[in-house]
């Protein structure tokens, strides 16, 4: 449909038979100032009592939609001033007073104000179809949905999505130089984003599992950025620190934390959980900070008969027994989260 080809008919099916009649009366008497109008789209304003606004358009297969700030419209309802606003803009077409139609003949993209007064009206079976369908192919978004759809805290939680934005935020095809390693990193921060969430919303043994994954993934991905600048460095600090509010928010069983922790400090070539004994304190309790001690000499006897292990590893293993042989850890107060590395 085109602002020529409103007809009476058209009106009388959106207003009612009254409202046309007193629409058809604004329009004689001019009352409506057309301050915008293009294929698709008007706005007017009325002078009366008050400033009343008017925006109108041509929507899919020619319905007519518009807002009003008169009170009778508050309700959704067509009217006068929107019928008197689509007489307006008919005549001006009789007239051939329109703007220039566009080269390409499409009509202009709708602003937002439209694009929200049309999802308004939408079916909302049809909206949540659309968003999955969206979700599907832009992993953040199915992410930032599964997380508003966690459910009460403590339930379980399908973190399928929020994997995949991980994977997805350290992904590299093939290099990352260092003029595009600032993009790759905010990238990387905004999945870690709804990680940290996460902790929010009582999914803290979530959050320590997509932490532990994300230092994987960092792990992974390193080799392949031109750093000069020290992005994974602040982002395995970054990693730390969102796995111990986890932790502390969850209270996992210290045991198993503890085994956790000296795990991944030996695997990860990157460093991470080096202070654990002293960083952890609090979360492990006597129980835990018993067991973490126990498989650090473990370790350590193996290595010492087996004279097998890496440089590394030793290392790991004798920074962790010096901080408990020394008390670090039941000494050392809460801490925060580490300042930048």
């Amino acid at each position: 449909m085109t602002w020529a080809g409103i007809t009476d008919a058209d009106l009388r099916a959106v207003s009612g038979d009254l409202v046309l009649h007193r629409g058809r009366e604004l329009a004689a008497d001019g009352a409506m100032r057309v301050e915008h109008l293009d294929g698709c789209s008007a706005r007017a304003v009325a002078a009366g009592a008050g400033l009343i606004e008017v925006e109108l358009e041509i929507g899919e297969h020619g319905m007519l939609l518009g807002d009003c700030t008169c009170p009778p419209a508050q309700d959704g309802s067509f009217c006068a001033h929107l019928v008197a606003t689509a007489i307006t803009c008919r005549d001006r077409a009789h007239r051939g007073d329109l703007p220039a139609a566009r080269i390409d003949g499409a009509p202009p993209a709708p602003d937002t104000a439209q694009l929200r007064r049309f999802l308004r009206r939408q079916d909302p079976d049809w909206l949540v179809d659309q968003l999955l369908l969206a979700g599907e192919r832009d992993p953040q978004l199915r992410a930032r949905l599964q997380l508003a759809a966690g459910g009460r805290p403590g339930c379980d939680l399908d973190t399928a999505p929020l994997h995949a934005h991980l994977q997805h935020a350290f992904f590299i095809a093939d290099f990352v130089p260092h003029r595009e390693a600032g993009d790759h990193f905010a990238r990387i921060d905004e999945a870690l984003d709804l990680v940290e969430a996460l902790i929010e919303e009582g999914h803290g043994d979530a959050a320590a599992r997509l932490a532990r994954e994300g230092l994987r993934l960092l792990e992974e991905s390193s080799a392949a950025v031109e750093d000069p600048d020290g992005g994974t460095v602040r982002t395995l600090r970054r990693l730390e620190d969102i796995h111990l509010r986890a932790c502390r928010a969850a209270r996992p069983d210290p045991r198993e934390l503890a085994a956790t922790l000296l795990d991944t400090a030996l695997r990860c070539g990157l460093g991470p959980f080096r202070d654990a004994p002293a960083r952890y304190a609090e979360v492990l309790g006597a129980e835990g900070l018993a067991r973490l001690d126990e498989l650090v000499r473990q370790r350590l006897a193996q290595l010492s008969a087996q004279e097998e292990g890496t440089r590394e590893e030793r290392s790991v293993l004798e920074a962790f027994a010096r901080d408990l042989e020394h008390g670090a850890a039941s000494d050392a107060a809460p801490s925060g989260p580490r300042p930048p590395g």
